[in-house]
């Protein structure tokens, strides 16, 4: 994962537009921003996967988000996970649910 000094490095870049476009070329600095902010919630969680670890990343549009998260707080609960955890998963959930509401066009069949 990045560290904190790595982090702050990407802030900046995306910020200052001439450094930007000699570094990332024509990526969007707001994109940058939003994966940094992501970055910085994941380390933050404590949850940060070995880089030899794989992982599973399941978004709101995703038509089957509810189910797969509704599915994991089920058996979070049977296992005894602790309840933080599953107060987070509760909370994405519902976020999941908001959003679907929300953006009906959005939501999709995985490709």
């Amino acid at each position: 994962m990045f560290t904190e000094p790595e982090l702050n490095e990407l802030e900046l870049i995306a910020t200052e537009t001439e450094e930007w476009a000699r570094t990332m070329g024509k990526w969007p600095r707001e994109l940058l921003k939003r994966m940094v902010a992501q970055l910085r919630r994941i380390q933050a969680s404590g949850c940060v996967p070995a880089e030899d670890e794989p992982s599973f990343t399941i978004l709101a549009r995703d038509q089957f988000a509810q189910a797969v998260v509704a599915f994991w707080i089920s058996r979070a609960e049977a296992a005894g996970s602790p309840e933080a955890k599953i107060d987070r998963a509760r909370q994405r959930y519902q976020e999941i649910i908001e959003f679907q509401s929300d953006h009906p066009e959005r939501v999709k069949v995985p490709d």
